[in-house]
């Protein structure tokens, strides 16, 4: 069986919203890409359930402001397997960085996403998401502490 043509385009939009929450300072769009229960691994953390997801990104966000880029993610080649309630997922991203000293764009970090999607009560949402990272050379070898 597969995923119905509804079920892909709801899909992407939780991509969409999940990167333009992350690239704009959304933390409360971002986390409701997420369920409940939902888990965010990174190689600098592993964070699960709406708070500790909320706690996190309030202080990624705030970290983010002493970086010297700003950046915006792209994805592409997304792929789905299975079929509603449960989907496994994966894509290649990019973040593309300007340098707010000089204005430079660059390429700042790239890889991949692995995910486990769920749907539930009629809405998808991130279940486990697994980031692999390729480089971003400024992001700190620790997660920044919540304040």
């Amino acid at each position: 069986m597969t995923l119905s043509a509804e079920d892909r385009l709801a899909i992407q939009d939780l991509y969409t919203r999940y990167f333009w929450s992350i690239d704009t300072g959304d933390v409360e769009a971002w986390v409701s890409t997420f369920a409940v229960d939902g888990v965010n691994e990174h190689p600098t953390h592993v964070v699960s359930g709406h708070e500790a997801l909320r706690t996190w990104v309030k202080a990624r966000f705030l970290f983010r402001e002493t970086e010297p880029t700003i950046g915006q993610h792209w994805i592409t080649n997304l792929e789905l397997e299975g079929d509603a309630p449960s989907v496994r997922a994966r894509c290649y991203f990019m973040r593309v960085v300007t340098t707010r000293e000089t204005g430079a764009v660059q390429i700042g970090g790239s890889g991949w996403y692995r995910d486990e999607i769920r749907k539930l009560n009629g809405r998808w949402a991130f279940q486990h998401r697994t980031v692999f990272l390729r480089q971003m050379p400024w992001i700190p070898q620790k997660a920044p502490a919540a304040s």
